[in-house]
């Protein structure tokens, strides 16, 4: 059987642990979906609405730490999922979408579907295109690198019809995990010093917030004394077995009721 860009690519993302693709696919897309249908170990979820795609997948995301992979219809199609995109990337949620687009030697021709993605993704993420059926899976190799950064984010994958459903040659590509990202020792005793003063807080803003980092947060506000809040987290485990910790409130009214005694505060999270 003939391998196709699309074959390369979703066996590149499959090689890399991305199993699960949410789609709205349309005709530009069909050679990515008859790809997907021949990928063993890959679960496609069929979803009726883009923004009903981005929701799910983002939440996919954040519940099982691995990359999310989406599949658009052209930049219209990816264009109703940015309410939910622009949500993920606040909170740093690893994604990869990949947006079909007309034949690379269409585009000139201006076609009823032909839009500006790289307005739209620039919203959102990072931009990746394809330069050829064969160079689809270097493409998608370089979109998890990027999911999977520090900070982690949505990668944005364009990928031209012809080179979908063009014969390609090579392989899938597996990326290097990230090395862990060290935290600089003064920082570290700065911010404990800090935390020990009177009127100091401790703020949990990152997307992710694990019971690993709630008994965390509980111990340092133990040894220090210290308040501890977080933010409007995109994942906050509970249960009555973890350290109570208070949400900061999002009104200004209450916040600033909520932060009157504190007089210094460290943040944690990574940011751009």
């Amino acid at each position: 059987m003939t391998t196709t860009g699309a074959d390369l690519l979703v066996s590149t993302a499959l090689a890399n642990g991305i199993d699960h693709c949410f789609a709205n696919p349309g005709t530009t897309e069909l050679h990515l979906v008859q790809a997907l249908d021949r990928a063993d170990g890959m679960r496609s979820v069929l979803c009726a609405f883009e923004g009903v795609c981005s929701g799910a997948a983002d939440a996919y995301a954040k519940v099982t730490g691995r990359p999310a992979l989406g599949l658009f219809h052209l930049g219209p199609g990816y264009a109703n999922a940015l309410a939910n995109l622009h949500n993920a990337r606040r909170h740093h949620t690893p994604m990869i979408n990949v947006i079909g687009d007309q034949a690379s030697w269409h585009l000139g021709v201006d076609a009823p579907l032909t839009s500006d993605i790289d307005a739209l993704s620039a919203w959102t993420g990072r931009l990746i295109r394809t330069e050829s059926a064969d160079g689809t899976a270097a493409a998608m190799a370089e979109a998890v690198a990027g999911a999977l950064g520090d900070p982690q984010r949505i990668s944005n994958l364009v990928i031209a019809a012809d080179h979908a459903w063009g014969e390609a040659t090579g392989a899938p590509i597996v990326i290097d995990p990230p090395a862990p990202v060290g935290v600089d020792d003064d920082a570290v005793i700065e911010a404990a010093a800090a935390l020990r003063r009177p009127g100091a807080a401790l703020v949990l803003s990152s997307g992710i917030i694990t019971e690993a980092t709630l008994r965390a947060a509980g111990a340092i506000r133990s040894r220090t004394g210290c308040a501890v809040f977080t933010t409007r987290a995109g994942r906050l485990e509970l249960g009555r077995h973890l350290p109570r910790i208070d949400e900061l409130p999002y009104f200004p009214q209450p916040l600033r009721a909520a932060l009157a005694e504190v007089e210094v505060a460290v943040v944690t999270g990574r940011g751009e």
